[in-house]
């Protein structure tokens, strides 16, 4: 692992929770695990328990009962369950993206982190495969995913493409031309300081570490991304997620030009260049330079 990567960890001096970066954003506060079953069947008490198994089987972790979910953490929380009434909903934190059928969604936070919705409702699927999918989250939460890579890359991993263009070159030419449009629409307002690089499943336009190295998970910090899942086009706005007044500003627009907003915390989802209202996209990349952007992180991690 790397040496950066084992600095202390980072304890909260109001609530004692531990974190791999000095003033971590969350919520503090201490509760328990009872709080989260009472009211619901035994038979969801046993769920969670075949969960914290296969976790515990990972290695050391640490649980963490919190207001409306329970994380598991080793550096970093890298899995969480929420129990519900017939069946528990969680999310395991992936360095790759995994389409896969049992997964209800995904959301892109970064290159190397990609949130993996789930539901449960049997001990019976906390089998081989999840089991497999908590492994992967488990080194996720030990920060080893953020090692210099040795040997092949595995399937779906981050590993640089030379430029944008030859990415756009590697998808099939319909999505590349979709995907171009767009691109162009970034680039014609980024303003000045931010850098666009392709990894291997998108183009990422971000804040160079060498201007703000202290993020909260040791990558660039992201103003937006561009990606080619299998059956859709995406375009990831991370601003919108946290300024409600840019996230209105894209709903009027999409709404004024007569296009649907398909959008989950920060990612747009569309087939065609012409699903997007390309004017007001424009306008949010615009509106956020640089140092705005990084005052933004810094006080979202003050709080």
């Amino acid at each position: 692992m790397a040496a950066r990567n084992r600095r202390p960890l980072w304890i909260c001096p109001r609530c004692k929770r531990r974190f791999a970066n000095r003033n971590q954003s969350h919520a503090c506060g201490r509760h328990d695990l009872a709080h989260h079953f009472r009211g619901k069947d035994r038979s969801i008490r046993r769920l969670f328990d075949a969960v914290r198994r296969a976790v515990a089987a990972c290695g050391p972790v640490t649980v963490l009962p919190e207001k409306t979910r329970i994380a598991f953490q080793v550096r970093m929380s890298f899995a969480q369950v929420t129990p519900r009434q017939r069946w528990l909903d969680g999310h395991v934190v992936l360095a790759r993206r995994l389409p896969h059928p049992r997964f209800r969604r995904i959301d892109t936070i970064s290159a190397r982190n990609h949130v993996h919705h789930f539901r449960l409702c049997s001990p019976t699927e906390v089998d081989a495969e999840f089991r497999s999918w908590l492994r992967e989250a488990y080194a996720v939460g030990a920060q080893e995913h953020l090692a210099p890579p040795s040997g092949p890359a595995y399937p779906g991993s981050m590993k640089a493409a030379p430029t944008a263009e030859a990415w756009l070159a590697s998808q099939p030419p319909a999505r590349a031309r979709e995907l171009a449009r767009v691109r162009a629409t970034i680039v014609k307002r980024l303003p000045p300081g931010y850098e666009e690089v392709a990894v291997k499943n998108m183009i990422v336009y971000q804040v160079p570490l060498a201007r703000y190295p202290d993020t909260y998970n040791g990558q660039p910090l992201w103003l937006a991304a561009l990606a080619a899942p299998k059956s859709y086009l995406t375009l990831h706005l991370m601003p919108v997620y946290g300024s409600p007044e840019l996230a209105r500003q894209l709903a009027a627009g999409f709404k004024s030009a007569g296009k649907k907003l398909n959008i989950g915390k920060a990612c747009i989802r569309f087939q065609r260049a012409d699903d997007l209202a390309l004017d007001v996209i424009e306008q949010i990349v615009e509106a956020v330079p640089v140092d705005r952007w990084v005052a933004v992180a810094e006080a979202v991690r003050r709080r």
